[in-house]
């Protein structure tokens, strides 16, 4: 995937410009550090005639390093109106020079930037989310997902796949469950074998039997070579329907798929999968959805459940479960043991849309409850749990990490209203 853009323009007044080129390399620095491709001049502006004719519209983010003071002018005259960022630092009298320089705009109802300090230790949090978020939402302009779904059955879905086309330059590709059955079968019962012993070598097999892991194998190999065949970025099913159709439940084919980096959303759930999409730009870990099944509001704890939950987000040392479906009672599922640390929970609707932004921290999983699916995880929310419970929703995708400000910044780009809770 390719990495966002900062256009970096470092300015200075002639009297510090031997002083500066320390904080300038450092800033292009930490910019590079934090994944980001800098472009833009590296010896500081004086004045506007030498501002560079670069397109700044076509990066990510345009960024006015205010590298020393005496800029405020200058400052001024070149972010009037300008949706930029304007980067201050504890020396060279960078402060005060950007605060005057904000005041002026401010006086001119000209001011429309987004002021960050900070003393040159990290990448300001606010330009990386700024520029990461920028670049989620080109990213998914004219990218292709998967739905694999009956045509008969597509009605109740044409809304849902219109409005990602339009809004979000996001088309779906429909793909028939009797044409993914139809490879499924000629899938070699060695190619299944090789699936289990390099997935599922060091798990615990509860209740499926042989016949219904070469099933379940064949089954995301059969989706793996759709995805690849038709470039799909993401795939989701309605997984009742395709239950019913072909005997098979598609929750551990669309966890691998989602550790191999193709996120797989059941219950044709199109916002999540949005949601992965653009997580998937900051995170090299697999996203997880899962159903807010149980919420303690007394400890502002919510147990999160659902029976796909990629691999790769397991403990260490902790030991996989295959269990059979909860709801069908057969097929294969995981309960996997997710790993301890901070976390977001993230739950958008379409109609209105709405982007609402949980942060927490998984404090345990494999919680032993008989009903419900079959990975279970606590999450101690650092929210309120009222707040959580009025205004959030059922499925909710989590990712590891605080990732919060990116979720906002991208919500505000793709046209949705984004609540943070807490």
């Amino acid at each position: 995937m390719e990495k966002p853009s900062v256009y970096l323009i470092p300015i200075a007044s002639p009297l510090h410009v031997e002083r500066v080129p320390g904080p300038i390399i450092r800033a292009r620095s930490l910019l590079e550090e934090s994944g980001i491709k800098v472009f833009g001049p590296r010896k500081p502006i004086r004045e506007a005639g030498e501002f560079p004719s670069a397109k700044t519209e076509e990066f990510d983010a345009v960024v006015i390093f205010i590298a020393s003071g005496g800029t405020s002018t200058l400052a001024t005259e070149l972010m009037a109106g300008k949706e930029w960022t304007m980067w201050s630092y504890h020396e060279n009298n960078s402060l005060p020079a950007a605060l005057d320089a904000r005041e002026k705009l401010m006086e001119k109802q000209a001011w429309k930037a987004t002021f960050v300090y900070n003393n040159l230790s990290a990448a300001p949090r606010e330009i990386v989310s700024e520029t990461y978020a920028s670049g989620a939402a080109k990213a998914l302009r004219n990218i292709k997902v998967g739905f694999f779904v009956e045509e008969e059955e597509l009605p109740p879905y044409q809304a849902v796949i219109r409005y990602f086309r339009d809004r979000f330059q996001v088309e779906t590709v429909p793909v028939s469950v009797e044409v993914l059955k139809a490879t499924t079968s000629k899938i070699p019962a060695e190619s299944a074998e090789h699936v289990l012993k390099s997935k599922l070598k060091n798990a615990e097999v509860v209740e499926p039997s042989r016949k219904d892991l070469e099933k379940m194998a064949k089954l995301y190999l059969a989706m793996r070579q759709v995805a690849l065949e038709e470039d799909l970025k993401a795939v989701t099913v309605d997984c009742y329907r395709f239950l019913r159709h072909t005997g098979m439940n598609p929750c551990v084919p669309l966890a691998f798929l989602s550790d191999e980096g193709i996120p797989g959303v059941c219950e044709a759930d199109f916002p999540s999968l949005l949601l992965m999409l653009l997580l998937r730009y900051v995170t090299p870990e697999p996203l997880w959805m899962a159903n807010a099944a149980k919420l303690d509001q007394i400890n502002g704890v919510v147990a999160l459940t659902h029976c796909a939950a990629p691999l790769k987000l397991s403990e260490p040392a902790g030991l996989v479960r295959i269990r059979n479906h909860f709801e069908s009672g057969s097929g294969v599922a995981l309960d996997v043991p997710m790993r301890r640390g901070k976390v977001t929970l993230a739950h958008l609707t379409l109609n209105p849309p709405k982007l609402v932004i949980a942060t927490g921290r998984l404090t345990e999983s494999q919680l032993g409850h008989w009903k419900l699916c079959r990975t279970q995880a606590d999450v101690k929310l650092d929210c309120e749990a009222r707040d959580f419970l009025e205004n959030s929703g059922n499925h909710q995708v989590l990712s590891y990490g605080d990732h919060s400000d990116f979720l906002v910044k991208a919500a505000k780009k793709l046209g949705l209203q984004a609540y943070l809770l807490g």
